[in-house]
């Protein structure tokens, strides 16, 4: 038997839990953005890679890009909850974790490259 479609503010209430988490991830990745764009060196290597070593490091303005595709994948995933809202709960759940995944990966991302020059 088919799940019948959710309201959005049903689908807010059920996937609370991700979407949270979704939010602090990318409040996290802003302060750390913030953070080192105000006290790191004016180039940073944001693609370290040994084939590549000429090529990698770019200004450190390009550090704000990370959050801002953590928000897009955020504000996406939770469009495409909305707007297909008649598919099952479980489909909609993996779409609520796996933006949740993919931005932790981001904020992972993010904290090597700035590891790496600190």
């Amino acid at each position: 038997m088919a799940d019948s479609p959710l309201s959005v503010v049903d689908i807010l209430k059920q996937f609370r839990t991700p979407l949270i988490g979704n939010i602090l991830i990318i409040l996290i990745q802003v302060s750390v953005a913030v953070i080192a764009i105000k006290t790191l060196q004016p180039v940073v290597p944001l693609l370290n890679n040994k084939l590549l070593a000429s090529n990698t490091l770019m200004p450190k303005a390009w550090l704000a890009v990370i959050p801002a595709l953590s928000l897009f994948f955020s504000l996406s995933g939770l469009a495409l909850i909305v707007f297909c809202r008649s598919l099952g709960k479980t489909v909609l759940n993996l779409f609520t974790w796996s933006t949740g995944i993919l931005n932790g990966i981001l904020l992972l991302a993010l904290m090597r490259i700035v590891i790496l020059v600190w």
